[in-house]
């Protein structure tokens, strides 16, 4: 498939590893992707507040570099 470029839908777009193994094979793609599914840099980390102490505990915040 040389000088192909694969295109999918939503359904094959979420699954990491079918677009893992496209890459693996050399393959160019582009995939949907729900509307619900954010996109992240691999060295994304989590950012939670500290909170106050009261109630109840924070929830994980913005995605942020480490």
């Amino acid at each position: 498939m040389n000088g192909a470029v694969l295109v999918t839908d939503a359904g094959y777009g979420q699954n990491a590893d079918f677009r893992a193994g496209l890459t693996e094979r050399g393959h160019a793609y582009g995939a949907g992707i729900r509307g619900d599914l954010t996109v992240q840099p691999c060295d994304a980390s989590l950012i939670t507040s500290a909170g106050s102490g009261d109630g109840r505990p924070p929830l994980p915040g913005t995605r942020g570099h480490p």
